[in-house]
């Protein structure tokens, strides 16, 4: 029991740490001052609350999450040609799902160019015509179908056919 004890810690630590790095992510803006205190910002998306419904029992948290979320269907319309992915390949042990997203499902994006940086954390970097960054959101602790579908979103060409080989890293 007690390696089950273990895992369903580790799973609310996960939950935690994507709800953080949600607020993370976030570029400014006035948030509510309650979901302040309870830790959220405008980034929160309800699709994360759900998840966290499964892990977390405490209803008010509950709640609170749902109070203060945004419907994952609101878009800004904003597409952009291009992505850069900005990673440091010898921290895939941090985080694995990121390692996952490069290898299972970068080539269905023509727009995104992985790049190896020492020391980086992973970062996409989305980028207009000209390759000139216009966001940047941090991708630590996104599950891999997270990263896709966030790409499907913002990518003026979303998920296509696979890239013609050209190397992992450029």
């Amino acid at each position: 029991m007690v390696g089950l004890a273990s895992a369903k810690i580790l799973v609310v630590c996960c939950v935690v740490v994507v709800v953080v790095v949600c607020s993370l992510v976030h570029e400014g803006g006035a948030v509510d001052a309650d979901c302040q205190a309870w830790g959220f910002t405008e980034a929160l998306m309800c699709s994360s609350c759900e998840k966290m419904r499964t892990f977390i029992t405490d209803p008010e948290l509950q709640n609170e999450c749902l109070k203060c979320c945004a419907s994952d269907e609101i878009d800004d319309g904003r597409r952009f040609p291009h992505a850069t992915l900005k990673v440091d390949n010898g921290r895939y042990f941090w985080f694995p799902r990121v390692e996952q997203f490069i290898s299972e499902k970068s080539h269905l994006f023509p727009g995104l160019t992985i790049k190896n940086r020492s020391g980086v954390y992973p970062t996409l970097l989305l980028e207009d015509e000209n390759g000139k960054t216009i966001e940047t959101v941090s991708v630590e602790g996104w599950e891999m179908d997270t990263i896709a579908d966030y790409l499907s979103a913002k990518l003026v060409d979303g998920v296509g056919k696979p890239k013609e080989a050209s190397g992992f890293f450029s």
